[in-house]
């Protein structure tokens, strides 16, 4: 494997990629919360920009230290596509090896 197809082996270790800044283990359960509750029937999932309002209120009750909140959207954004497509990647992977039970 390449370093290119390592960084994107399962599973991933969320927070852990990028440069010397990265999103705390804190923020990343947060994260993790915040993604999930979309899946509860009658709400609605969370922009990036609903996520970081979400994180700053968090930091304002005492939850979470303000300067361990990501500075950009996009940050959010790219943690929410990757994470995205790690869930979907486990769903498939159970989905198979569930599938392979029947055969």
């Amino acid at each position: 494997n390449t370093d290119a197809t390592q960084q994107y082996k399962l599973p991933f270790e969320f927070g852990k990629k990028g440069g010397d800044k990265r999103i705390s283990k804190e923020v990343v359960e947060l994260l993790k919360g915040y993604f999930h509750s979309g899946n509860i029937p009658g709400k609605s999932h969370l922009s990036a920009e609903d996520i970081i309002r979400e994180l700053h209120m968090a930091a304002e009750m005492g939850h979470l230290v303000k300067e361990k909140i990501p500075q950009k959207v996009n940050t959010i954004r790219v943690w929410i596509s990757r994470y995205s497509a790690h869930i979907k990647a486990k769903a498939a992977e159970k989905a198979l090896t569930t599938s392979g039970n029947f055969q």
